[in-house]
């Protein structure tokens, strides 16, 4: 996982660039949704304070699995790429029979250059096409990409519990109710974590969140220790409680 110096340079190039809203903009959505937990109240270090750690874990977990490509995607964007290097490497090959019109006019062009040029092209297209041919061999099993997306969830849990613990002044532990389904009846930090996967990730929901929740209430001795470690300190000097 990237240290906490480089995700807060990502977030900034994300903001600069647009991709996302600035946290002085996003933090009236944030508050909105959290203002409708029962018993939260206001975190300590300020709405927008709190929009940007929830950026920074989203960043850091990265996109729920989900919703990255499908192999099948990526197969048919990359064999796009392919036939079109492929096309275009074939007419320029075609047009430099008529090498006579060709170097008329590009008479200010280095000619070797544009030799080399053309070879990269074809370098290119070969590279591409192999990348293609070995996509088609790789299988990814379901019961793998599951696993992945519980990883990114408890992970995700991880690094939110200690934000949740330092701003709302309650242990980040779930309700020891293996019957509970309804996240309303959940504790307040069950409903922190169900409304932070939808900000961070637009879903509306976390199948076994209870599990995945004692999971990260206590993980195991891996480097999730280490990743609630740096988020552990990240907020002992932002107590500054005036924003909206």
């Amino acid at each position: 996982m990237p240290d906490r110096a480089s995700l807060e340079k990502i977030y900034k190039v994300i903001v600069d660039e647009g991709v996302i809203d600035a946290p002085e903009i996003e933090a009236t959505i944030v508050q909105e949704k959290f203002l409708k937990l029962e018993g939260v109240g206001k975190p300590q270090c300020g709405w927008i304070e709190l929009t940007r750690e929830l950026r920074l874990a989203g960043l850091a977990v990265g996109p729920l699995e989900s919703e990255m490509k499908t192999k099948k995607a990526i197969e048919d964007a990359v064999s796009a790429i392919a036939t079109s290097l492929a096309e275009g490497s074939r007419q320029l090959n075609a047009i430099t029979e008529e090498w006579h019109f060709i170097s008329a006019a590009i008479s200010a062009i280095d000619i070797y250059e544009f030799h080399d040029q053309m070879e990269a092209l074809q370098e290119l297209t070969g590279n591409v096409e192999r990348i293609q041919s070995k996509l088609i061999e790789i299988s990814v099993p379901r019961k793998e990409l599951d696993a992945r997306k519980r990883h990114q969830r408890v992970k995700l849990a991880v690094l939110l519990a200690p934000i949740f613990e330092e701003q709302f002044g309650e242990p980040a532990k779930p309700k020891r109710d293996d019957k509970l389904k309804d996240v309303e009846r959940g504790n307040d930090w069950m409903r922190f974590y169900h409304t932070s996967v939808y900000l961070i990730w637009d879903k509306g929901g976390t199948p076994n969140m209870l599990d995945i929740l004692w999971e990260a209430w206590r993980p195991p001795l891996t480097s999730s220790d280490i990743e609630r470690a740096i988020f552990d300190e990240h907020l002992t000097d932002k107590k500054i409680g005036g924003d909206t």
